[in-house]
C-alpha cells in the first residue's frame, strides 16, 4: 500500500504519526505533572506542618527521657528536683504543641490517637517519693 503513494505523501504521514505520539506523550506527562502538583500540595498543606509540630514535640520527649535517666541515676537530691522541674516544664511546653495539632487532624483515628495523647499529657506527674538513692548507688 505504501509502494503506491509518491514519497511527499509518506513523509507526510510519517511526520503526522510522529506529531501524533508527541502529542499523545505530552498529554500523558500533563497528567502526569497534575497528579505530582496534587501529592505535593497535600504534602505541603498537610503533612509537613504536622511532622514540625511532632519533630518538635519528639525532641522534648528525648529532652524529658535524659533527666528521667539523671533522675534515676543520681543520689544527690537537688539534682533530682532539678531534673523533675526540668520534666515538669518540657511537659507544660508540650501541651499547646498537641493542641496546635487539634486543627491539622483529620481523620478520625487520628483525632482519637491526639486525645489520648493530650489526655496522658495532662495527667502525667513526676512523683519521686519513695526513692532514697539512685540506681548507680546500689
Amino acid at each position: 500500500m505504501l509502494k503506491n503513494l509518491n514519497i511527499g505523501t509518506r513523509l507526510q504521514l510519517g511526520a503526522g504519526l510522529i506529531l501524533i505520539s508527541m502529542l499523545t506523550m505530552g498529554l500523558s506527562a500533563l497528567i502526569g505533572m497534575r497528579s505530582i502538583d496534587a501529592d505535593v500540595k497535600q504534602l505541603v498543606r498537610n503533612k509537613w506542618p504536622k511532622t514540625v509540630v511532632l519533630d518538635e514535640i519528639s525532641t522534648k520527649i528525648s529532652l524529658a527521657s535524659s533527666d528521667l535517666n539523671v533522675m534515676l541515676l543520681t543520689g544527690d537530691p537537688a539534682v533530682r528536683q532539678e531534673a523533675i522541674s526540668r520534666i515538669t516544664e518540657i511537659q507544660r511546653s508540650v501541651t499547646p504543641l498537641l493542641e496546635t495539632l487539634t486543627p491539622l487532624v483529620k481523620s478520625l483515628p487520628g483525632r482519637d490517637l491526639l486525645g489520648n495523647a493530650i489526655a496522658a499529657n495532662r495527667t502525667r506527674e513526676i512523683r519521686p517519693s519513695g526513692m532514697k538513692g539512685g540506681l548507680a548507688e546500689t
